[in-house]
């Protein structure tokens, strides 16, 4: 069988939870003797096709013109992404971001195609169901955020679509009403989009059960994402021998985003008594002056290690005392969370999104090992 996977972002450049998912997807597909291709949009000036690990083709195809989110339809990067899977008998579209919010609509006329749901976009314009938390040149906002700053608006957990105009409107340029009227636009594309689909599948509980209230639409499947390499049986890994005294090495893993509650967690290790903490920051500043940000509130107890891949997930957690996750975002699923405790890692999240349900299913075995704490105040 010939498959492909559709994602928003060339995993060669920048790989968050849905480029790592549909990757792993993808090589499994392989591994079973399947043609296995991973289609995203162009940057810079990449070859268009490359083989990456695991046999899996890498089709990189032109990109949206205008990535503003009031633009909903782009026939440019839609006739790249159907021209590039025209001979696969099933598509999985990861993401619209990067392509257009027809895509799917199109690719169901002659092929199996399944909506595979990661975040909050099916119900967010600005992308991480958090106001003001996203939409700037570099993918995540700043405070100051492009749309409503935090604690302006309450973010709706249904169809109520007022809150959100508010939120947008700064980002549109436009009115609330206009921005309500684009909003409604989005929200009927992105029905035609589910109910073209074959199959519609959300990794959570909680975003199945948040797209279906925000759009009308029936509940989507919930299958959630598996973890590469977890520690074997799924218990705790051996810790690294510390020496009297040492400061709890406390890991915070991931794209580091004022979003994703980075600076929160800063602010608490910098509250703590000099010393005690060490804050070991792994993966990417994805926003720029974060970094600078939480050595500043952190008051020196901060450590970047740079990026990392899931196969060094075993060393991370033996060399953490703790995992906080801390997003601020309302996460589709939360898969360094779903890794930290695969990898038998104490593990601290934030209330908020499908955070807590990670927590819950490894607590299931090993109650000891997460804890849920409240979102922008992890004190």
């Amino acid at each position: 069988m010939r498959i492909a996977h559709v994602i928003a972002q060339d995993p060669t450049r920048f790989r968050g939870g849905t480029e790592t998912v549909a990757l792993s997807l993808a090589r499994h597909a392989a591994e079973d003797g399947h043609a296995a291709r991973v289609v995203a949009p162009r940057a810079g000036v990449d070859a268009a096709r490359e083989v990456l690990d695991g046999d899996v083709e890498l089709v990189r195809v032109a990109p949206r013109r205008d990535p503003s989110p009031a633009v909903f339809v782009d026939a440019g990067a839609r006739d790249a992404v159907l021209a590039a899977t025209r001979d696969v008998d099933v598509v999985h579209v990861h993401h619209w971001y990067g392509a257009s919010l027809d895509l799917v609509r199109h690719l169901a006329v002659d092929r199996v195609v399944v909506a595979q749901l990661h975040d909050a976009f099916a119900v967010c314009a600005l992308g991480f169901g958090t106001a003001g938390g996203f939409g700037t040149a570099g993918g995540f906002g700043t405070a100051a955020g492009s749309g409503a700053a935090w604690g302006d608006v309450a973010c709706p957990t249904g169809a109520e679509l007022s809150p959100c105009a508010r939120c947008v409107a700064p980002a549109l340029g436009t009115t609330e009403s206009a921005a309500r009227a684009r909003l409604e636009e989005r929200r009927a594309h992105l029905r035609a989009e589910l109910a073209a689909a074959d199959a519609v599948v959300a990794p959570s509980r909680f975003l199945a059960d948040r797209v279906a209230r925000a759009l009308g639409v029936a509940t989507p499947r919930v299958i959630e994402h598996g973890v590469e390499a977890p520690a074997a049986g799924g218990g705790e890994v051996a810790r690294a021998e510390r020496p009297a005294g040492a400061p709890l090495r406390v890991l915070l893993p991931g794209h580091r985003a004022s979003v994703k509650g980075c600076l929160d967690v800063a602010r608490a290790v910098g509250d703590l008594p000099a010393g005690s903490v060490a804050l070991v920051c792994r993966g990417r500043e994805v926003e720029a002056g974060v970094d600078a940000e939480i050595e500043r509130l952190a008051r020196g107890a901060a450590e970047f290690g740079g990026a990392y891949e899931p196969g060094d997930w075993p060393a991370m957690a033996a060399d953490a005392d703790l995992v906080v996750v801390p997003s601020r975002a309302a996460e589709g699923f939360g898969l360094v969370a779903a890794e930290a405790l695969a990898h038998g890692a104490p593990t601290w999240v934030a209330a908020g999104g499908a955070l807590p349900e990670r927590v819950a299913a490894a607590s299931a075995s090993h109650p000891l090992f997460g804890r849920v704490l409240p979102a922008a105040d992890p004190r």
